[in-house]
C-alpha cells in the first residue's frame, strides 16, 4: 500500500515528465505575453496538506495527499475571481486501541485575487476566499459527517511551457473548525503542491 509520501512523489514525477514530453514553446518573447493576454484558467493539480489538527495527525499521519481543480477568469486588469475543489481521503489507527479509522475532507472554495507577470516567463497569482469544508469520519462502527465554513489563501507561481500552458507551483492555507460532542476539531491545514495550468 503507498504511503502519502510516496503518492506525491508519483504525482509529481508524472507532472514532470508530462511537462518534459510537451513540445518546445514558441519564441521567448512572444510566449509569455500570449498566455498572460488570455483571461480563463483551469488548473489541475496535487498538494501535500499538513493537518492543522494534532488529533487528526495522531490518528491518519501528518501529509494527505489532495487532488485539486481551479477555475478563474480575469475580470479588470489583474484582479480575477475563482472557484475551487479538493478532497482527500486518509485511513488511520487510533492510538491505544488500535482501530481502524477512516476520514475524508471536502473543500468547496471562491473568492478572488491578483496575478500578473514578474518577470520573463515566470506569473504569480494571489489568491483569497471563502471555504465550505465537509468532513466525515468512520470509526468505532459509527459514520459522523459535518460541515464548517472557514478561509482559504494560496500564492502560486506560473512557469509558462507555451501560449496557453504552464507549470504551477503553489503553497496556501485554508482552514475551518466544527464542534463534535464538545471537542473543536481544525479542519484543512497548510499544503503545498505542483500542477498545470491552461490559460483560454
Amino acid at each position: 500500500m503507498k504511503t502519502p509520501r510516496t503518492r506525491m512523489i508519483t504525482i509529481t514525477t508524472a507532472v514532470l515528465l508530462l511537462c518534459g514530453a510537451l513540445p518546445p514553446p514558441a519564441a521567448a518573447q512572444d510566449t509569455p505575453a500570449e498566455y498572460g493576454a488570455k483571461r480563463l484558467f483551469i488548473h489541475l493539480g496535487a498538494a501535500g496538506l499538513f493537518s492543522a489538527d494534532p488529533d487528526f495527525r495522531d490518528v491518519y499521519g501528518s501529509i494527505a495527499v489532495m487532488p485539486e481543480i481551479k477555475i478563474g477568469a480575469t475580470i479588470l486588469g489583474p484582479l480575477h475571481i475563482w472557484a475551487g475543489y479538493g478532497v482527500f481521503s486518509q485511513r488511520g489507527t487510533v492510538p491505544v486501541i488500535e482501530t481502524e479509522a477512516k476520514a475524508t475532507q471536502q473543500f468547496l472554495s471562491f473568492g478572488c485575487g491578483l496575478g500578473g507577470r514578474l518577470s520573463g516567463r515566470t506569473f504569480f497569482r494571489l489568491d483569497a476566499g471563502i471555504v465550505g469544508i465537509r468532513f466525515s469520519e468512520e470509526a468505532f462502527g459509527t459514520d459522523v459527517t459535518e460541515g464548517a465554513q472557514g478561509a482559504r489563501l494560496d500564492a502560486a507561481l506560473n512557469f509558462v511551457l507555451s501560449e496557453s500552458l504552464a507549470l504551477e507551483a503553489a503553497a496556501g492555507y485554508l482552514y475551518g473548525s466544527d464542534n463534535i460532542s464538545s471537542m473543536t476539531i481544525n479542519l484543512g491545514g497548510l499544503k503545498a503542491g505542483l500542477g498545470l495550468t491552461y490559460r483560454f
